[in-house]
């Protein structure tokens, strides 16, 4: 009796998700994925000039919106082959209709030897509502490890200014 039970059990929950599981992968475009923030997105590149933080350069590429929309240097795959750096991406997180976060990832040169390619993520929160109200924040990390360590502001700047890099 027990084993027709969990059969029975097993046959339902395989019937009933199968149609479930269709329908999420039939409404996520993994080709053209649509922007969560839409109004975050490259049309609000003169806001962020404004405010003295990166733009998403015209041709970087919505890679993903799940969470937050991440846009990408369509050079990136390439470039993370040569000894150069280059910025990565940028990460808009809409926190609630006033507060946003964004991130930016800077990729250093090639390390010598066994060291590990360094990357600094730069942070920003502010407002809408106050646009002189902006925080940001740096860390540093090395590809391959998960551990990141926060730097200053300061810091970052020599890093980017190091790699010929700038940060607006």
């Amino acid at each position: 009796m027990r084993r027709w039970l969990l059969i029975g059990s097993v046959a339902l929950l395989v019937i009933c998700c199968i149609p479930l599981w269709r329908c999420a992968l039939w409404t996520w475009d993994y080709e053209n994925p649509s922007p969560k923030y839409p109004a975050y997105g490259k049309a609000f590149n003169p806001e962020r000039v404004q405010r003295g933080i990166p733009i998403i350069p015209e041709t970087w590429e919505l890679m993903y919106s799940l969470e937050a929309d991440m846009y990408e240097n369509p050079e990136a795959d390439s470039l993370k082959e040569q000894p150069v750096p280059f910025h990565d991406q940028k990460v808009v997180d809409v926190q609630d209709e006033n507060t946003i976060v964004e991130r930016d990832t800077y990729i250093g040169p090639h390390g010598y030897g066994y060291d590990a390619r360094q990357y600094v993520v730069i942070e920003c929160l502010y407002y809408l509502d106050n646009p002189d109200d902006i925080y940001c924040g740096a860390r540093r990390g090395a590809l391959g490890f998960e551990e990141l360590t926060d730097i200053s502001m300061d810091e970052a700047i020599e890093y980017l200014e190091k790699w010929e890099l700038s940060f607006p």
